[in-house]
């Protein structure tokens, strides 16, 4: 049906031209030049690219001012990236495929569109086929080798109408079959989907935005996943949980950008009542003043609440006084009478010199103050640290290396109530694999050239995790009151010990416009305290077209 549409587009289209319009998918290689350009010291000050998702529009805008700014001081390949980028060149193949199909790629980058006097539409495919073997540990219950795979197809449809409205439509379908590994259970990033007893999951994902943006104010309503800061496991927004429902406001003036999100989620681990087919709904806040002193330095500052219904007949579940743009919520929590669970931090971001960057995230969800200090390994004192250093070029033209070192306490994104927790559906908001964890995530990406691109992804992770009648606090969705060993003594990677190494390298080549050939390898093991070693091995085989590269991790 997807061919027979895109067929019945390509004979009604003209022949226009126009750029792409929409918001850019977490993990787009437009997202990655530009925090690539942020290290190397390329872009201006009031360059924003920590909230992510950005809109095409926004990234075009930064991608204007890096043209007239800093065009000479590029490599080859980021100069041809940045042709590209800003519709100076068409993307590799897209003339080859012009020629003999016509309509297609008239812009150089989109499979089809439609444009006309102050509007356009692009439309574009969405494909990600995945064939591999997986080798596994020898277990009892399962076998040594297995076919692992995944089939996503869909359809992306982007545009503007007029100079201030813009939108973008996603869906697809997914079959995924993963290797048995006996790793993290704290959530799943797919959301609600069937799974059956060889661990194939089958869901659909469908996303949507329509936004208005002017010159200072941006605002957009609809269905998405969001990442704030842009980090590969960012503590506070991650893009771990399943896409939610949100209206977000964005107000950018001089070297301030303030960004609100009011959200509505689900809670996909309270029971049911009998009958009941919809999981309970909750509700969050979000907001982050981030403030650029000079083009070296950012600073943010966050903070969210977590609001959903309770046995309390005279809680409404959500207050709309947590509507207000400019208001303190933790300060609000209290005035209100509100059980809501409120989170806040800092982080920051400082390019020591062109090419080298450090940054830090700290978040605080619980703590009591007589015993931050005196008592550190007190139960309450909940919150999480990530320090990162990034590199440009350093040593190789267009070699990037992340580390990122992460530590979240116990009971960290937990509440009193399940409903209350850090959570949306089966996903974690915040750090993927959740509290009660110590990480090193090592991320290496090397762009050959305009097409090819090569990475290695590598974390180390120890875990404490629950042992199934003791909650010692890796497992945000259980209340920090339920089994709860002590008060005291609470220390970090407390329980079950689990040690996961994950490896990963990836190789893609870029066919046609956002079709490609992918080449991958993973590796990943859990060593559990009571159940052993676990580990796969899995060389996989992909083509994907229209979506960006999938990592393993996590």
């Amino acid at each position: 049906r997807y061919v027979l549409l895109l067929l019945a587009l390509v004979m009604a289209s003209g022949p226009v031209r126009a750029q792409t319009d929409g918001i850019l998918q977490l993990n787009d290689p437009i997202h990655r030049f530009l925090e690539r350009q942020w290290t190397l010291g390329n872009l201006p000050a009031a360059s924003f690219v920590s909230h992510q998702p950005l809109s095409l529009r926004e990234a075009r805008d930064y991608l204007d001012s890096l043209d007239v700014r800093s065009r000479s001081d590029l490599s080859r390949t980021d100069k041809q990236l940045l042709d590209r980028y800003v519709g100076l060149d068409r993307a590799p193949g897209s003339s080859w495929a012009g020629d003999r199909i016509g309509k297609l790629y008239e812009n150089g980058t989109d499979f089809l569109e439609f444009a006309g006097d102050g509007y356009s539409i692009q439309v574009n495919p969405l494909l990600y086929l995945a064939y591999g073997i997986a080798k596994q540990s020898e277990r009892p219950d399962r076998d040594q080798s297995i076919t692992v795979w995944q089939n996503t197809r869909g359809i992306r449809v982007s545009g503007h109408i007029g100079d201030y409205v813009f939108f973008e439509t996603r869906f697809e379908e997914n079959q995924v079959k993963l290797p048995d590994l006996a790793g993290p259970t704290n959530g799943d990033r797919r959301g609600f989907a069937y799974r059956d007893g060889d661990n194939t999951f089958d869901y659909g994902v469908a996303t949507g935005v329509i936004g208005f943006r002017s010159k200072w104010f941006e605002a957009r309503f609809g269905q998405d996943r969001h990442r704030w800061p842009a980090t590969n496991g960012s503590l506070f927004l991650s893009n771990y949980s399943p896409p939610f429902a949100f209206l977000q406001l964005r107000t950018t003036v001089g070297p301030f950008q303030y960004t609100n999100l009011f959200t509505s989620l689900q809670d996909a681990r309270t029971p049911r009542a009998e009958g009941e087919l919809i999981k309970p709904f909750k509700y969050g806040a979000f907001h982050r003043l981030a403030f650029q002193p000079s083009s070296r330095l950012e600073l943010g500052l966050f903070e969210s609440v977590i609001l959903a219904p309770t046995d309390d007949e005279l809680d409404p579940g959500f207050f709309f006084t947590f509507l207000n743009p400019v208001v303190i919520y933790h300060t609000l929590n209290l005035d209100v009478g509100s059980p809501g669970n409120v989170l806040l931090g800092v982080d920051g971001k400082w390019r020591v010199t062109d090419g080298l960057s450090v940054e830090g995230q700290f978040f605080l969800d619980d703590f009591e103050a007589s015993e931050f200090f005196s008592n550190p390994d007190y139960w309450k004192n909940t919150y999480g640290l990530q320090l990162g250093v990034s590199t440009a070029d350093l040593a190789v033209d267009n070699l990037e290396v992340r580390l990122e070192y992460s530590r979240v306490r116990p009971y960290s994104y937990s509440n009193r109530t399940a409903p209350l927790s850090y959570t949306n559906r089966n996903g974690i908001l915040g750090f993927p694999i959740g509290p009660n964890t110590e990480d090193l995530g090592v991320f290496v990406r090397y762009r050959a050239s305009r097409r090819v691109t090569a990475a290695l992804n590598a974390s180390f992770a120890s875990r404490g995790r629950n042992d199934g009648g003791t909650n010692f606090g890796s497992n945000p969705f259980i209340p920090y009151d339920d089994d709860r060993p002590d008060d005291d003594g609470i220390k970090l990677l407390q329980g079950v010990p689990q040690n996961i190494i994950f490896l990963e390298g990836y190789l893609g080549y870029e066919l046609l416009p956002h079709f490609f050939v992918d080449a991958v390898v993973r590796y990943e093991s859990v060593d559990d305290g009571e159940l052993g070693l676990d580990r796969y091995v899995s060389p996989q085989l992909a083509l994907r077209w229209g979506l960006p590269f999938q990592s393993g991790r996590y």
